[in-house]
């Protein structure tokens, strides 16, 4: 048997499929994309269409008292400041999903798995061996031209919440 995931706090699939690192506890694994989307109307002052942005030790000093005696890290900071990011009640009633299948195509990646590096990247979520920034740089510039926001890693959604809503809808109309 395989080593026990969960007691060794190696919940992540870095080297191998989902399906694969999850066999020996699950018959089946589902992944949920945070969705991307687009407002009309509604868009970014400064071109930047995530909730994070990044910024300096300085900025961060000022934002968290935890900071102000230590001393500047070798890291990359992001804060969830970007005041132009639409509320959930924007997204829920004028947002339109973006898929990833659609930026995929668009900008000329492999695979959702690029997506996701190109993603994770441009939040600051990789160290910097793993970082792919020219894949970033391909997905920020998409959505800067079409207007479209990103996910905001983390946090479940309100178009994620809703489709779990009608998986439990029909969850509860099965038979088993």
């Amino acid at each position: 048997m395989k080593n026990d995931i969960f007691e060794e706090k190696n919940i992540y699939p870095h080297e191998e499929k989902i399906e694969n690192h999850f066999k020996e506890f699950y018959n089946s694994v589902y992944v949920a994309f945070l969705p991307f989307f687009r407002i009309e109307n509604h868009l970014s002052r400064n071109n930047n269409y995530k909730k994070s942005e990044k910024i300096t030790f300085e900025q961060a000093k000022k934002e968290l008292d935890i900071l102000k005696n230590m001393q500047e890290p070798n890291a990359e900071i992001f804060s969830y400041s970007n005041q132009d990011y639409p509320i959930t009640s924007e997204i829920y009633n004028n947002g339109k999903i973006v898929s990833w299948k659609n930026i995929v195509k668009e900008i000329d990646l492999k695979d959702v798995t690029e997506l996701n590096k190109a993603l994770r990247t441009s939040i600051g979520a990789l160290k910097e061996i793993f970082r792919k920034p020219e894949l970033s740089e391909k997905l920020n510039i998409y959505t800067e031209k079409n207007n479209i926001w990103h996910p905001t890693e983390g946090n479940f959604d309100i178009f994620l919440k809703l489709v779990f809503i009608k998986f439990l809808k029909c969850l509860t109309r099965m038979k088993y």
